[in-house]
């Protein structure tokens, strides 16, 4: 999912629930703070799209600590 907050950030969300149970939610913002904060984007977009971040997730090699 992607949210836009008005004259603010943009987060690219992917949430994903792993074969084992693990939930795994990954996110790239367009501001160096917490999105949530409102502040003003510090580039045009997050640098990840939502296809990369699901291929991040997806990726058979990432490990979840513990």
């Amino acid at each position: 999912m992607t949210l836009t907050i008005e004259d603010g950030p943009t987060v690219n969300r992917v949430n994903v629930t792993k074969p084992d149970g693990a939930g795994v939610i990954v996110e790239a913002q367009n501001t160096a703070r917490e999105a949530k904060l409102s502040d003003a984007p510090d580039m045009p977009s997050p640098p990840l799209s939502l296809g990369p971040l699901a291929e991040v997730v997806l990726d058979p090699g990432l490990t979840l600590y513990p």
